[in-house]
């Protein structure tokens, strides 16, 4: 099997299992198939191992992050060896593919595979979060035991009332969280960009244009404010990158633009008023002061509370899916912590230690795709600079959101990682042409 097909296969996997956890009949299953995917990642690392490769700069501060959490898993207060060790094991698998991927061959096809097809799920679950909220009830998936465990005032507190009066929930798209579909609305927007930007088919670049005020809307409908503070820090990376490169993607902005505003209409049409005064606080109150307010007293309360309290960590597996489907709540002082932010997650598993080195990974995996955007020619650079700008999203949604405690830091590794093995075959190609040419 090729380095293409091993690709196609874990996407597969991973995205089945997504969908599968929305059919109600699987309820009994959810943790098999929470596991699968992860699963899945794990066999692809030992199927590869021992292979040559070059490996990516950032796999050596992961490698430091495995050591810290293997380390952390003998803290006294790690909940319990079936809990602490799935959350090693949840560690290995979300780092999993920037180690697989670079141990074999892709090219520039998977990478551009690869994106399209996460665009269309994306995409895909966007438009089910109009749905979702247009016809409450219907087409609506279990909510997660992780939000579930939070108690019925918190789940309240993720509804609202639509244009129709009708009570609903924040839509969850092809998730299982509510309001998850807004991270959807942020890869269909990014994704569309890029096919406006990179696809040399006139109907792509139409579908690109389309996607736009979809993701927007499912962003608007999801009420996650910090969502879209991410893909704005996401959209000036990639305009930093393409006036870097003087390469002009106006038109593309400025159907970004246009849709960001038409679709805010569209949204409020359908979801009502709560909509309409969500969004319009960010420039009442000033987006500091609601950033502060939603998702910055997290990271305030992690700075002056939490890490004088656990400056090495908590002990693994109390917090999350591992604690959800497998911790033990009979002492409490092990028992169930909550991370609303990723820094607050990383800090019960770790301490400042995981903070630190999960830190310089991610960092060193954004500078990595920035050189390649900067340097790369052709289609190539275009994509590239896609995850450049996915990547500068995910660095700022960790101030709102665990974003690695799951199948979206998965694919943050995979996408960095396809992205630098296509790079290394892309330039493995140029050589071996120059040598034929020069010898012929």
């Amino acid at each position: 099997m090729n380095g293409r097909s091993r690709v196609e296969l874990f996407l597969v996997m991973v995205l089945v299992c997504q969908l599968a956890l929305l059919v109600p009949a699987m309820g009994p299953y959810r943790m098999v198939l929470r596991m699968a995917s992860f699963g899945m990642s794990v066999a692809m690392l030992a199927a590869t191992f021992g292979r040559e490769a070059t490996p990516h700069p950032a796999a050596k501060p992961l490698l430091a992050v495995l050591a810290v959490a293997g380390l952390s898993l003998l803290h006294p207060s790690t909940n319990g060896w079936l809990s602490g060790g799935a959350q090693l094991f949840l560690y290995a698998a979300i780092a999993g593919p920037l180690f697989w991927v670079c141990r074999m061959r892709v090219d520039g096809e998977t990478l551009r595979l690869t994106l399209a097809v996460l665009w269309l799920f994306h995409l895909t679950s966007s438009g089910l979060a109009l749905v979702q909220v247009k016809y409450p009830g219907e087409f609506q998936p279990r909510i997660s035991a992780v939000i579930l465990a939070q108690g019925d005032e918190y789940l309240r507190d993720l509804h609202f009332r639509n244009a129709a009066g009708d009570l609903v929930l924040r839509p969850m798209g092809l998730t299982d969280i509510p309001g998850g579909a807004s991270l959807s609305g942020f890869y269909a927007v990014l994704g569309g960009i890029g096919a406006m930007l990179g696809a040399s088919n006139f109907w792509l670049r139409a579908a690109g244009a389309g996607a736009l005020p979809l993701g927007m809307a499912a962003i608007y409908f999801s009420q996650t404010r910090s969502v879209l503070v991410m893909l704005v820090a996401s959209l000036a990376a990639l305009m930093a990158i393409l006036a870097w490169r003087r390469q002009a993607g106006r038109l593309a902005f400025a159907a970004g633009a246009g849709a960001a505003a038409l679709s805010f209409a569209w949204a409020v049409s359908i979801g009502g008023d709560a909509i309409e005064n969500r969004f319009s606080s960010l420039w009442s109150e000033g987006a500091a002061d609601i950033v502060y307010k939603g998702r910055g007293r997290f990271l305030e309360e992690t700075i002056l509370d939490l890490i004088p309290k656990y400056p090495f960590g908590a002990g693994m597996g109390r917090w999350g899916m591992p604690f959800a489907y497998l911790g033990d709540s009979t002492d409490p002082s092990r028992g169930a912590l909550w991370a609303e932010i990723q820094w607050s997650g990383w800090l019960y598993d770790g301490g400042v230690p995981m903070i630190v080195v999960y830190t310089l990974a991610i960092l060193t995996a954004a500078w990595i795709a920035a050189r390649v955007a900067a340097k790369a020619q052709g289609e190539l650079a275009v994509w590239a600079a896609v995850i450049v700008a996915y990547d500068a999203g995910a660095i700022a949604v960790l101030f709102g959101y665990p974003l690695f405690a799951g199948q979206s830091g998965m694919e943050f590794w995979l996408l960095n990682g396809v992205l630098f093995a296509a790079t290394l075959e892309t330039q493995r190609s140029a050589a071996r042409d120059w040598m034929e040419g020069r010898t012929t």
